[in-house]
């Protein structure tokens, strides 16, 4: 019998990153500001390109967005 929980695929959605693969963390150089001081100026952050926010792979899922289904240990069936 197929898994209810995955649908016998044998895997579901990341919960941390909600199958999206990426997770968005505050700039580490600007602290989710968007803005730097350099030479005594205010500029746009060249590290997260004035977002305040970057993206990186989502470490519960490696990136893939989708982890093996927890009901069936990943076989697909109940």
């Amino acid at each position: 019998m197929k898994c209810n929980e995955c649908e016998g695929k044998g895997k579901t959605d990341c919960t941390d990153c909600e199958g999206e693969g990426t997770i968005d963390l505050d700039c580490e150089k600007c602290v989710g500001e968007g803005t730097v001081r350099e030479s005594g100026l205010t500029i746009r952050c060249p590290e997260c390109n004035g977002e305040g926010r970057v993206s990186e792979d989502c470490p519960e899922c490696n990136g893939e967005g989708q982890k093996e289904c927890e009901a069936c240990g990943g076989s697909g069936e109940e």
